[in-house]
């Protein structure tokens, strides 16, 4: 039903969730028509027959083009949910943050594991100069004890 997503020149939007709603994928007309290798026509007709829950209108009169949520063509029947397999990465840039995210999380990983590596080297140190005043408190105490005793 849908084209190779390769050919696509869908650049969905995502609209971020209001409250626990999850965020948005939302496409325009024309790619909506190209997502579902469908004609335009077909997707108005929808729209116009509230066929496709949660399209919207964004902007102001007549320049107001229509957002489609992605899920909505597909319960629609318009398209099959492999289309969301399909096409590449930027239908949901969530994925991209996300991923971003994680190799920010492993950069910090690895620094918080250096930082806490040379800590634990400076704490053997500290305690390796502790245990050695120690050691020359306790000799200097014993010759002045010795010297008092003499």
């Amino acid at each position: 039903m849908a084209s190779p997503a390769s050919t696509m020149e869908v650049r969905p939007k995502t609209i971020p969730g209001k409250g626990t709603q999850p965020d948005v994928v939302t496409v325009t007309v024309a790619e909506a028509s190209q997502l579902c290798n469908c004609s335009d026509d077909t997707i108005r007709r929808r729209l116009n027959a509230n066929k496709l829950p949660g399209a919207f209108r964004e902007g102001v009169g007549t320049a107001a083009q229509w957002r489609i949520p992605v899920t909505a063509l597909i319960e629609a029947g318009l398209c099959d949910a492999e289309v969301l397999e399909q096409v590449d990465e930027r239908l949901n840039p969530n994925v991209a943050r996300i991923a971003n995210q994680l190799v920010d999380l492993r950069a910090e990983l690895i620094t918080e594991r250096i930082l806490r590596e040379s800590a634990e080297r400076m704490f053997a140190e500290a305690y390796a100069e502790v245990q050695y005043l120690r050691d020359t408190l306790k000799q200097t105490l014993a010759l002045v004890g010795a010297g008092r005793d003499a």
